[in-house]
């Protein structure tokens, strides 16, 4: 199985992983040998997608000169936004949107390749949340499927679909399955998860942040990806508050400038950011973030460059996405036409790439002598182990298990990583 993209789809390729293994399937070693391929795929960016057309040609190679059994399945996002092009381009067995992965594990198992392709609109149903594979520690859970805020930039929206929130009582019992299967840290997700529960009316988020706290035992609780338009003041005290969650959010803010966020459609300001932020860290000082930006959108001026700069800066993130705009055909912002000037965004790039990397070694800089708790998840290269702190900072210690949790004292830091 391929998995391309967002933590959503890693997911989404477990669940599936899961219901094939139920059926008697198990994981093939060599390609050439396989009796099916998977491809979860992405469209986020145009890279993604072309990734996927290379590797859809690669496998026809296989099928042509050395495998003609294998069947190839492909999922996820690209069949929602190219479908014309996939059925009468590429030989692929089985085709199934977002909207039917549930059912893509039946169709393998009873050779069911005749249907080609399956495609729903409506009716998501979630899929069981399944150990992560390179990690059994480690698990995630899909709170929200689909999206309706309608970025300009971007076309999850149009792929996945109108947001759908999980049924509280759904999430509570997988969340309790997983802590009896030994998970130490699950990882709630959503395209924008902290607007659960909008579209049913009800619980909200922080219910059901609370109610999670509830079931849990001393598992590590995180969640991505947040809408700062949805992070309220209720949900920063549970961030702070609830013992179960960790202290770390990452909260995209995009641009600093208030034309360029009017453009991208955000629906919230450079001041409605920073009110956020500073009442998070009026709780908790220096509470650690991180966040994603986009720089060179549309018609940006160097002016308005300077005030995303000013924002890393004054809120000092310890880590950051960083992308150059790069137009996106079916988003909003390519069918209105808004400018495209990618050299100048590679230009701004470089530049903010080298002020964040500053800013997070200053950051890191500042936990020397500090003393946290840190989930081991495997060895490190160079002796000892290595895990996640739960302010989300990579620490290497100088023993314990994979899936302990020790406490220990940040001494030293080796690129972007604690020593202990």
């Amino acid at each position: 199985m391929e998995t391309y993209g967002c933590q959503m789809n890693k997911a989404d390729s477990a669940s599936i992983r899961g219901l094939l293994i139920e059926r008697g399937f198990t994981d093939a070693e060599d390609i050439t040998k396989a009796d099916v391929v998977i491809i979860n795929t992405c469209v986020v960016r145009e890279h993604a997608e072309n990734r996927v057309y290379a590797r859809l040609g690669y496998f026809r190679h296989i099928k042509e000169r050395i495998n003609p059994a294998l069947k190839v399945v492909l999922t996820g996002c690209l069949t929602r936004f190219n479908r014309a092009k996939l059925e009468e381009e590429y030989e692929i067995d089985l085709i199934a949107d977002v909207y039917s992965q549930a059912e893509l594990a039946d169709c393998i198992a009873n050779d069911s390749y005749a249907t080609q392709s399956l495609y729903r609109t409506t009716n998501y149903k979630f899929k069981p949340s399944e150990l992560d594979p390179d990690n059994p520690i480690r698990a995630y859970v899909s709170i929200t499927h689909g999206c309706d805020n309608w970025c300009s930039y971007c076309i999850v929206p149009a792929v996945r679909g109108t947001m759908i929130s999980r049924p509280a009582d759904d999430i509570i019992d997988e969340v309790k399955r997983l802590c009896d299967l030994g998970v130490k840290e699950i990882t709630l997700l959503g395209q924008n998860v902290n607007s659960y529960g909008t579209d049913i009316g009800g619980m909200k988020f922080v219910d059901l942040l609370e109610r999670i706290d509830k079931t849990t035992s001393g598992q590590w609780i995180r969640f991505m990806t947040s809408h700062p338009k949805d992070f309220s003041k209720t949900l920063a005290d549970a961030v702070i508050d609830l013992q179960s969650l960790c202290g770390h959010v990452h909260l995209p803010l995009q641009s600093g400038s208030n034309r360029i966020l009017s453009l991208m459609g955000r629906s919230y300001s450079r001041e409605d950011y920073l009110e956020k932020i500073g009442y998070l860290r009026s709780r908790k000082p220096d509470f650690p973030l991180s966040t994603d930006i986009i720089v060179g959108f549309a018609d940006e001026t160097d002016a308005e460059y300077e005030e995303t700069a000013s924002m890393l800066r004054t809120i000092r993130f310890e880590d950051a996405y960083l992308y150059h705009y790069s137009e996106r055909k079916g988003s909003r912002a390519a069918e209105k036409g808004l400018p495209c000037d990618e050299a100048t965004g590679r230009e701004r790039l470089a530049k903010i790439i080298a002020l964040q990397r500053s800013l997070s070694a200053d950051s890191l800089s500042q936990c020397i002598g500090t003393t946290m708790s840190v989930l081991i998840e495997s060895k490190a290269r160079d002796g000892g182990m290595i895990g996640r702190s739960r302010e989300n900072r990579m620490v290497v210690v100088p023993e314990g298990k994979i899936g302990d949790i020790v406490t220990v004292t940040a001494k030293e830091i080796k690129g972007h990583t604690l020593i202990a």
